[in-house]
């Protein structure tokens, strides 16, 4: 399978698996001045133990550190790929978030932990499994440590990758669970808030989780129209395929 090929597919028909290159993938982004790379924790320990500290400075600071459980996660076993956001001047990680899946069963998903105890979990788990057969990954641990004026355009490029990110893993459907505010964001990438499944008070009484599906298929038409083809383009840099194909 080409990476000509699997850029077709992801614009008009089913997903097909690019294998991860040898060095992982990556792209500029010159608008924020930062490179996102993805690849995995055994490749880039260097990357990794960055962004998982850039994470555990997040959620400390959010106020919701109980929802990041670093020592479950760190040795990289539950992680199939992660994305780190590279300042291009300091060369540190300041943003990025990591996937989990394909998972084989709905109970894989740690959604089902936060939707624990709600009436509406049996609809959270009825949305995982009919999505199963045809590939699921979860976006988990998401956050943006810039201060400055990139921020919102650094948390914008974490909303684009998803073409990417369901190429390279074989998946026609991605996840994820946060609040809305974070979710509308990413809505611009092509992920759908699922309204049927109602929020959760997750990670605690104050707070309202929702959950989010992508489909890989639809992404040309859920994903904002002046945001496809900066899609298609990120795409091109970090795999060096030819776009014509695909229209």
């Amino acid at each position: 399978m080409t990476i000509d090929s699997a850029l077709v597919r992801a614009v008009t028909g089913p997903p097909a698996a690019t294998p991860l290159p040898e060095h992982g993938v990556e792209f500029v982004d010159r608008r924020t001045g930062v490179t996102c790379i993805l690849d995995t924790p055994a490749r880039r320990p260097d990357l990794w133990r960055q962004y998982l500290d850039g994470v555990e400075r997040a959620y400390r600071s959010w106020g919701v550190e109980e929802a990041f459980d670093r020592h479950e996660v760190e040795t990289g076993s539950s992680t199939t790929l992660f994305c780190a956001i590279v300042d291009d001047q300091t060369g540190r990680v300041v943003a990025g978030h990591r996937m989990q899946g394909t998972y084989s069963s709905a109970a894989e998903s740690h959604a089902l932990i936060e939707w624990a105890g709600q009436p509406s979990l049996h609809l959270l788990v009825d949305a995982i499994d009919s999505r199963l057969d045809g590939g699921l990954i979860e976006v988990k641990s998401a956050y943006v440590g810039l201060t400055d004026e990139r921020a919102g355009g650094v948390a914008n490029l974490l909303s684009r990758v998803g073409l990417i990110v369901m190429a390279l893993t074989d998946a026609r459907y991605m996840m994820a669970t946060a609040a809305e505010h974070v979710l509308k964001r990413w809505s611009q990438g092509g992920g759908r808030i699922d309204r049927s499944i109602p929020a959760t008070p997750y990670p605690g009484p104050q707070y309202r989780t929702q959950v989010m599906f992508w489909d890989r298929d639809r992404l040309r038409a859920d994903a904002e129209p002046g945001l496809w083809p900066l899609m298609l383009t990120e795409f091109h840099e970090a795999f060096g395929s030819n776009l014509q194909s695909a229209g």
